[in-house]
């Protein structure tokens, strides 16, 4: 843990606030995530789940933000998990109900079982709920959040 981290804890009988964790340098935030204020320490991804993101970001030809700071829930449009074996539960349970709370539209989490699945869902209007809309394995061929052609198995080559 980091100085700057180990202040923030320290002090804090709350936790981090949103303002602290802005100030944070990028290293320190890259190998922790703030559940309910207080920081948990993320490990490494394997490289298996690093070609994964990294495919999957080229292929939905994701740019740099425009915007400087925090990302903000209204700014985002999915949010997309890529479980390994420490995150089983997080990925499946908890962070669904935030990003369903924070009203993200979709939520998209990728299972790395004998072939790598995507399970695709949407926020139930009105609801701070996700509803199941697919469970895909071959091509995902969609318009919602956006118009996609994926092939979800050429997500592990390197």
């Amino acid at each position: 843990m980091s100085a700057e981290l180990a202040w923030n804890v320290r002090d804090s009988p709350l936790g981090i606030t949103i303002e602290e964790y802005e100030v944070m340098d990028e290293g320190t935030c890259r190998g922790i995530e703030i559940v309910d204020g207080w920081p948990v320490s993320r490990p490494s991804p394997s490289l298996e789940h690093q070609a994964i993101m990294i495919n999957l970001c080229s292929a939905l030809k994701l740019a740099d933000r425009t915007s400087k700071g925090m990302l903000r829930p209204n700014e985002i449009l999915l949010a997309v998990e890529i479980m390994s074996p420490g995150t089983i539960s997080t990925d499946r349970y908890t962070k669904p109900g935030e990003y369903a709370e924070a009203d993200i539209p979709f939520y998209w989490r990728f299972e790395q079982r004998a072939e790598l699945e995507l399970h695709a869902y949407e926020l139930v209007p009105g609801r701070p709920l996700y509803r199941l809309a697919g469970v895909h394995t071959g091509r995902y061929v969609t318009t919602k959040p956006f118009e996609l052609n994926l092939d979800i198995q050429s997500l592990h080559e390197d």
